[in-house]
């Protein structure tokens, strides 16, 4: 049995349909889903369950996207309590998982001192500054120049042990 977040699943979005898969995280679900059997539950929290019919939305979201849950935990309440607090009760309810995953670490942190097994799903979702940022081309006469410069660091390095 595996219990992964919503949040691990999707990346953040204006509105709960309009969310993105995280391709790392289908990958990692398609990889895990055949060995376990399907056993696999989402849960969800910070959703309405009523009102805007997110309990809904989320699963047609769900569907939409390929991830066949054998059961979804919904709550509207969000933070690392409240996953921990679901954990717990989906564990009297199912069985101790085999993981848990999310991609937050205080949730990670507070399900792994119960003992479960856990992966903390670090995937940025937002470009890094330097990636950005413009960055100089250097031409193939500067990388074959500083090769050479680190070839002969290294040879003189070593120089002074002949004897």
């Amino acid at each position: 049995m595996i219990f992964i977040t919503f949040d691990a699943l999707a990346l953040p979005g204006e509105s709960l349909g309009a969310r993105q898969p995280r391709a790392e995280v289908r990958r990692l679900w398609n990889v895990l889903f055949p060995y376990y059997h399907g056993r696999i539950i989402v849960i969800a929290d910070g959703i309405e369950r009523d009102g805007h019919n997110g309990e809904q939305i989320l699963k047609e979201w769900l569907k939409r996207e390929g991830f066949k849950a054998t059961s979804v935990d919904i709550t509207k309440d969000k933070g690392s309590e409240i996953v921990y607090d679901r954990v717990m009760s989906l564990t009297s309810v199912f069985g101790r998982p085999h993981w848990f995953v999310d991609i937050d670490p205080e949730a990670i942190a507070k399900i792994s001192r119960y003992g479960i097994p856990t992966l903390l799903a670090t995937i940025p979702h937002t470009i890094r500054p330097e990636w950005s940022e413009g960055r100089e081309i250097k031409s193939w006469d500067t990388l074959v120049e500083e090769i050479n410069k680190q070839e002969m660091a290294k040879k003189e390095r070593s120089w002074g042990d002949i004897g």
